[in-house]
């Protein structure tokens, strides 16, 4: 059963990850309101407070959820209410995003 409370979307988006004056790139593979799964070959703490550079979106402030390889969850620490309102600013089809559950 699926527990997420926003849907995601599937992307393949450009970005960074900036955390304790480091830039990595990394790339954003889903997006919802609530956070993103991102690919990216450093490894970090779990819980670790990051910020995720999309170009064409913003800067999201989060904390990574998970890591398995090189995938990553990040949970978004901004409302997401004005997460959604921004992704379906650039999204092609927003009634298929980030509607909450």
């Amino acid at each position: 059963m699926d527990q997420r409370v926003y849907r995601r979307k599937p992307v393949l988006w450009s970005a960074r990850l900036h955390r304790d004056g480091r830039v990595l790139e990394c790339a954003a593979l889903h997006i919802s309101a609530g956070g993103a799964r991102i690919r990216i070959r450093q490894r970090f703490e779990i819980d670790s407070t990051v910020v995720l550079v999309i170009d064409r979106v913003g800067a999201f402030p989060g904390e990574i959820r998970w890591q398995r390889g090189n995938y990553a969850g990040i949970r978004f620490l901004e409302d997401a209410q004005i997460v959604e309102k921004r992704l379906r600013a650039v999204l092609p089809d927003p009634a298929d995003t980030v509607v909450a559950l």
